[in-house]
């Protein structure tokens, strides 16, 4: 099983390390931000909002507390430089008596109403009464309020307040930063960080119940980039945590075989769930047009040879539903040549140590990728000789049909000359252009598809496939653009999925 959340707190951490982002020199440097941000604390100090305020002990971050580099265009600071802490202490307390119903007072926000994605929750909350609400505007909550728990076994967790719909405040277990000069979902993030977590863990050291102070808070250290890195930082944590719940959703519901969670992830691709419609994407159908003329074309130069017609898509044909702006196609409708591979002359014997890569099935990494470790050999002779009809090229699909049946691997640029054996049947596009070849790659590998093609398998002594078989295969058919996001969303989730070790 994935570990979904030490994978977020992976990514996290990476992130307000510089290490998700590029440093681009128009965003100029934390250093400039840092001294305006310091002309803007005094300017919050001389408006009086923060009048009667206890004087804080904040000190100036040292060189052996630093907990690792940053770019050289950040900034150690502590989070006394860019937020102001509020907290209900003293006689802002309240009793049991100041709870009242819902209607009769505000919100008091407790750890249960932050949830573990740094987001909030008030399904579920305790009232605190219109009078006690009132006496303490400073913590009064509004929404995009970051909020922290510094009190009880929770002690850390933190959140930015979001889909509040009443008035709210806070409980004693809980502070409030307020007057927040940087990007708020930055600092959510860094609250969120392992480094963060260090430092709570040290601020609670001996107490009877774990427990901060708001001074202590105030001295956390954290990195601060420059403000453009910031969102950038926000956006590409939002959209890389976006992929890991996806993960997260389909793990729960496809327990943990990894195989079968990639294709779950692509099924919900081909199913529009994976990426936005957008309007200026066109239609498939106009699409699935221009893909026709284009066969027509090179049926007419010669190029390729007219086949015979394929059957309509029957209603009982189609397994489920897409996006109004798709197309159900069948494979062979797109392709301009759909072939399979030749075994050398003298079989294993003709091959040598090095020459033209000739594929086998085991060479078929999944999905768009070719193992070339254990690769054959054959003479450039038989290449474009014996074996002429099944030379590669860039962007053919390929596909297991004998043996171990639906493997897939996408021919590359640096991957040629390459040739197949007859075990393995190979997909060209018709316009290469209009249908995107790592597409048509990844959804062979989705549940639904790998399922039909279990069906129609041939029981032999080496169960194969045929090529009526593969060219008949229905496929949803999206606007380019959105073929292109799919395949970008799917790469991003595998990534999460292959390189993050956890």
């Amino acid at each position: 099983m994935i570990d979904t959340e030490a994978l977020r707190k992976k990514v996290i951490d990476l992130a307000i390390q510089g290490k998700l982002t590029e440093q681009l020199p128009t965003d100029g440097d934390a250093e400039s931000l840092y001294s305006l941000y310091k002309v803007k604390k005094k300017e919050i100090e001389e408006s009086g909002v923060l009048k009667g305020r206890k004087q804080k002990n904040v000190k100036i971050v040292q060189p052996d507390s630093i907990p690792y580099s940053i770019p050289d265009n950040w900034r150690w600071i502590c989070l006394d430089d860019i937020a102001e802490i509020f907290g209900r202490i003293g006689f802002r307390g309240y009793t049991k008596n100041d709870i009242v119903e819902k209607g009769k007072g505000a919100i008091t926000i407790s750890p249960s109403n932050i949830l573990d994605n740094g987001s909030t929750s008030f399904e579920s909350c305790t009232y605190l009464s219109w009078e006690k609400y009132e006496e303490s505007p400073e913590i009064m909550i509004e929404e995009n309020d970051v909020i922290i728990v510094k009190t009880g076994s929770s002690y850390g967790k933190c959140g930015i307040v979001s889909n509040l719909s009443e008035k709210a405040t806070i409980n004693p277990q809980i502070a409030v930063l307020k007057y927040v000069l940087c990007d708020k979902h930055y600092l959510n993030f860094v609250l969120n960080s392992s480094m963060a977590r260090k430092q709570y863990e040290e601020f609670v050291v001996g107490a009877a119940i774990p427990t901060f102070s708001q001074e202590k808070l105030a001295n956390l250290i954290m990195p601060l980039p420059p403000l453009a890195e910031q969102k950038r930082i926000v956006e590409k944590l939002y959209n890389v945590l976006e992929q890991i719940d996806i993960i997260d959703t389909l793990q729960q519901q496809y327990e943990s075989d990894l195989s079968v969670l990639k294709g779950k992830i692509i099924d919900a691709g081909i199913r529009g769930k994976l990426t936005e419609q957008l309007p200026e994407d066109g239609d498939a159908e106009t699409l699935y047009s221009q893909i026709q003329e284009e066969k027509a074309t090179l049926i007419k130069e010669g190029k390729i040879k007219k086949e015979k017609p394929l059957p309509e898509i029957s209603a009982d044909e189609i397994p489920f539903e897409i996006p109004k702006n798709w197309k159900w196609v069948r494979l062979a409708n797109i392709s301009s040549v759909i072939s399979k591979g030749t075994t050398p002359r003298g079989g294993n014997v003709a091959y040598l140590d090095s020459g033209v890569g000739f594929l086998r099935v085991e060479n078929l990494a999944g999905y768009d990728k070719i193992d070339t470790s254990s690769l054959k050999y054959i003479d450039e002779e038989m290449h474009n000789g014996f074996l002429k009809r099944s030379i590669l090229q860039e962007n053919d699909v390929l596909i297991s049909i004998a043996g171990t049946l639906g493997r897939t691997g996408l021919v590359r640029e640096k991957d040629l000359p390459l040739n197949t054996n007859q075990a393995i049947a190979f997909i060209r596009m018709a316009a290469k252009t209009l249908v995107d070849a790592e597409y048509i790659s990844y959804i062979l590998n989705s549940v639904t598809i790998q399922k039909e093609l279990g069906n129609k398998k041939v029981a032999m002594a080496i169960p194969n496939l045929s090529l009526e078989v593969i060219s008949k295969v229905i496929i949803p058919l999206p606007p380019y653009k959105e073929q292109k996001r799919i395949v970008k969303v799917i790469q991003q989730t595998f990534s999460l999925l292959d390189d993050i070790d956890v």
